[in-house]
């Protein structure tokens, strides 16, 4: 049978391969590598975990997620048969499900098979064929996922598959999916954005129900009750606060909270627990930076476990038991969680009224990219459990969100503001209900591993119908304006259809083909599209996120977060609070701020503007531009670019090799020894400080002097006195009638054009020259004391050579007799 991928090309195969390459049966052994041959194999790993096939077209059996496989581009079509949760490695072509709950494709065009099971498919990039073969099947698909073809996709009955737009999560009602279906013969298209679209096999657009789609969230009507950012850690001192450190009810730091019935390993302690002693033990879990609240697991202290129940880990519990809780709504927290197995990050809820079950897990995360989604309920009398699963080694990078929209009727999970599952909701769970965020630890964890929760806001919103009017806006050809006073209002623009902006009243993501957004009113949330969005926020504390495209984004006068992604973007920053995230490969961003900043990681370039006076870069090559006052700028690591402007600045550059434009004689430069070769262009006068190599005069600059390193000094356009001081100098005087003066160490000087001026002093060390001009320079060796200097002079390969005692200019492409008439004594 051939499988067809979108564009009608056939997919490769693996053939079945009768030789078979089997792997060792012994433990000790899972940590060598089973090679394949130069042809095409059938390898059976056993206890070996590493696999490599090499040439050929190889087939891998029994793969699980500890399996490693290996492969080069170019070796074959190569096909994994897995037995458990996997992510496919780069260069295997094809999988086949034998038994998993989830698999992940790769940048490849993948043919992934599945079994007669329920399985979650993610194609990963690539135009990919994707087959769910019977079961409840789930086929996640994020931004970039290409153009995927699903053959065998079911819309009804007892085996009835679903698609996740997990990379998509503006898409929120079956009307707007639908709207973006066309039928192509037997076939239905569903044209996601940029060059992402799905292909159905033997279907009609009628045969689709809203059943069918995990969408995003519906925020229109969401109203705000609860909102934590941790720009500081508020905790319950018995009367006040927001967040309980124990599971108790009563105020006391020294309450301690475990749950060993789970087999857990920690202790959650609070920051003022005193053990037996009156003052605190020293141990906190908490930590906030940035308006991120970090909980830390860690190895109890040998000294402190008598006092802690010999517990191997202190760790941190938070709770809204006595500060908040809620019947129904929608309730969501933005986390970074620890990666690898043993950490056990939660975010939960739990009855007011102290009852167990009924219980929500908003999110449990196992690590290895795995996250389970709970409801436990006793409405049977007896506790049972619904929960589903979600394998994706990517949670462990970076903030997601997790969210449970609750209600009388079902209970929806989401996951970056996308459904990942659904249930009804249980007869028990009507109550109001507090939240919960820990890092537990679990038997899994290795001794003395630590991890971090990373918290960035935990949000809860009641659901209000009346907000659920929403607008329906058509664009033109022409430069349109909207204004939205709901997030769930909708706007049509068509690629080309002119340059159009958005001002909303509410959180907003912009739709496709729409270039501009204002927030105002009370809207804090504005998200842009793949185009160079500009987003603009109001004086609340804005979220601001770009996604693709060279965006610029301005918070306003709120402590903003603003996140630019894919592409070069653009920042203004005017608040000390304002937050910047960008992560590795994602362009050349830019900041221009009005207030002191520090440079977030992989941002790379600075502008002061108004009244800041203070610029501090990063670990990247930054480039650092002052304002007209008096700044400080800071390079840090990399090669750095500092650029004072017109006050008197203080530059830092740091490690790296350094770049330094200095424009007023009060500029000072700070280097260290050992922080690489840093350069200064100066328009003004300069003198280099200390560990500071090279000088380049520009302007209007007239005098340059080095200091005791090997410079390198050049000059410009004009008369230039550069002197060189101690070290093995360089000196360039370029045009203009130039005067130089090497200074001690053996030092080269060449004139340039212009009448110049080398000049000598005792102990100048073995200098050249290397462009005297006969016809126009001149030599000052009058502080030498040689009234007959022919004498000292002799002739050799390349010129002239002058000796005094142990000092010596050599002249290139000058005779003794031609020097004789250009020196001065």
């Amino acid at each position: 049978m051939a499988y067809l991928n979108y564009f009608g090309q056939v997919m490769p195969t693996t053939p079945w391969s009768s030789n078979v390459i089997t792997g060792s049966r012994l433990a000790e052994d899972a940590a060598t590598t089973l090679m394949g041959t130069a042809g095409s194999d059938n390898i059976v790993p056993k206890a070996v975990l590493n696999l490599a096939g090499g040439a050929g077209d190889d087939g891998y059996q029994y793969v699980t997620s500890a399996t490693r496989v290996i492969e080069a581009a170019g070796q074959g079509t190569d096909t994994l048969f897995v037995s458990g949760d996997y992510a496919m490695p780069a260069n295997v072509e094809n999988l086949t499900i034998w038994y998993a709950r989830a698999v992940i494709g790769n940048a490849l065009g993948n043919l992934i098979i599945g079994s007669s099971g329920n399985q979650t498919i993610n194609g990963g990039g690539g135009n990919d064929l994707l087959q769910g073969k019977g079961g409840n099947d789930v086929f996640r698909f994020d931004a970039g996922s290409g153009h995927d073809v699903i053959s065998d996709f079911a819309t009804s009955g007892a085996d009835a598959d679903m698609v996740r737009l997990a990379g998509y999560s503006h898409y929120i009602s079956f009307a707007q999916v639908k709207a973006a279906m066309t039928q192509n013969g037997s076939d239905v298209i569903l044209q996601l954005d940029g060059n992402d679209a799905i292909k159905f096999t033997g279907h009609g657009i009628a045969d689709f129900r809203a059943e069918n789609f995990e969408l995003g969230l519906d925020r229109s009507t969401l109203k705000l009750t609860f909102n934590e950012d941790f720009n500081a850690l508020s905790l319950w001192n018995g009367s006040t606060g927001t967040w309980r450190t124990n599971f108790g009810n009563d105020y006391n730091p020294d309450a301690l909270s475990t749950r060993t019935l789970n087999d857990e390993q920690e202790i959650y302690i609070d920051p003022m627990m005193k053990g037996t002693g009156t003052s605190p033990i020293g141990i906190s879990p908490f930590s906030v930076s940035d308006g991120v609240l970090t909980i830390t697991a860690a190895p109890t202290p040998d000294s402190l476990k008598p006092v802690l129940y010999d517990m191997d880990y202190v760790s941190g519990l938070l709770t809204t038991k006595q500060s908040f809780a809620q019947q129904y709504g929608y309730f969501e927290a933005r986390m970074d969680v620890p990666s690898g197995k043993g950490m056990w990050p939660a975010f939960w809820l739990l009855p007011a009224n102290g009852d167990w079950p009924p219980e929500i897990d908003v999110m449990e995360n196992y690590g290895a990219g795995q996250t389970s989604f709970t409801v436990h309920s006793n409405s049977t009398g007896v506790e049972t459990q619904a929960y589903s699963f979600d394998f994706d080694p990517n949670v462990a990078e970076g903030f997601h969100t997790y969210g449970v929209l609750w209600n009388e009727a079902k209970i929806v999970w989401y996951l970056d503001g996308v459904e990942i599952y659904e249930q009804p909701t249980p007869p028990d769970l009507n109550q109001p209900m507090y939240m919960l965020l820990n890092l537990a630890v679990a038997k899994e964890a290795q001794p003395g591993m630590t991890g971090e929760l990373k918290i960035d806001y935990v949000r809860a919103y009641t659901v209000d119908p009346s907000m659920a009017n929403v607008q329906k806006l058509i664009g033109t050809s022409a430069n349109d304006s909207y204004t939205v006073t709901s997030s769930g209002d909708r706007i049509t623009e068509l690629a080309g259809g002119g340059t159009d902006s958005v001002i909303a009243k509410a959180d907003y993501v912009l739709p496709d083909n729409v270039e501009k957004l204002t927030l105002s009113g009370t809207a804090i949330s504005g998200t842009g599209n793949a185009l160079a969005n500009n987003i603009t926020g109001n004086a609340l504390d804005n979220r601001l996120t770009g996604l693709g495209g060279n965006d610029t984004l301005n918070g306003g006068a709120g402590a903003d977060l603003m996140t630019g992604g894919a592409g070069n973007d653009s920042y203004y920053v005017d608040n000390a609070g304002d937050r910047i995230v960008e992560l590795a490969g994602e362009g050349t961003d830019s900041v221009f701020a009005t207030v002191d900043y520090n440079l977030s990681a992989e941002v790379e370039n600075l502008t002061l503007t108004g009244n800041a006076l203070r610029g501090i870069g990063n670990d990247r090559a930054n480039s650092i531009t002052g304002n007209a006052l008096d700044n400080e700028l800071q390079g840090g690591g990399g090669n750095d670019m500092l650029k004072g402007g017109a006050g008197a600045d203080r530059m830092i550059g740091g490690a790296g090799n350094d770049n330094y434009y200095v424009d007023n004689a009060g500029d000072t430069i700070v280097e260290l020894s050992g922080e690489g070769t840093d350069s200064v262009s100066a328009s003004v006068s300069f003198t280099l400080s200390s560990n500071v190599e090279n000088l380049t005069l520009t302007g209007a600059a007239v005098r340059g002097t080095g200091n005791d390193r090997p410079n390198m000094m050049t000059g410009n356009d004009l008369d230039n006195i550069l002197e060189g001081l101690s070290g093995n100098d360089t000196m360039k005087g370029g045009a203009g009638a130039d005067t130089l003066i090497g200074g001690a160490g053996n030092d080269s000087m060449t004139g340039g054009t212009g009448s110049d001026m080398f000049v000598f002093a005792p102990g100048f060390g073995k200098d050249v020259v290397t462009d005297f001009d006969v016809a126009a320079d001149q030599i000052d060796w009058s502080a030498l004391s040689a009234a007959n200097i022919l004498p000292l002079i002799s002739a050799t390969s390349v010129g002239s050579l002058v000796v005094f005692g142990t000092d010596s200019i050599a002249f290139q492409g000058v005779t003794p007799d031609q020097l004789l008439d250009h020196h001065i004594f």
